[in-house]
């Protein structure tokens, strides 16, 4: 096993996990942060789900949830 080839990997999946942990239990806008206006918000989340969608090499199903959990709170508190 070469570790300096998957010890990144690895560390990328523990900080994706602590970050969707985060999102579920604190409520905490780190997605859109510093968005302000419905069309700004839309935007955002497009372009997240071309980053985060499980079809890409770096997609993760549980992120993408929680971007599109936050999305739906915050889309009805802007309108």
């Amino acid at each position: 096993i070469i570790w300096h080839t998957v010890f990144p990997v690895y560390r990328e999946a523990r900080r994706k996990f602590a970050m969707v942990q985060n999102i579920s239990h604190s409520g905490v806008n780190l997605f859109f942060k510093g968005v302000d206006s419905s069309a700004a918000l839309k935007k955002r989340y497009k372009a997240l789900l071309k980053i985060y969608h499980p079809d890409n090499a770096g997609g993760d199903k549980e992120v993408l949830q929680a971007i599109s959990a936050e999305y739906e709170t915050l889309s009805r508190n802007i309108e």
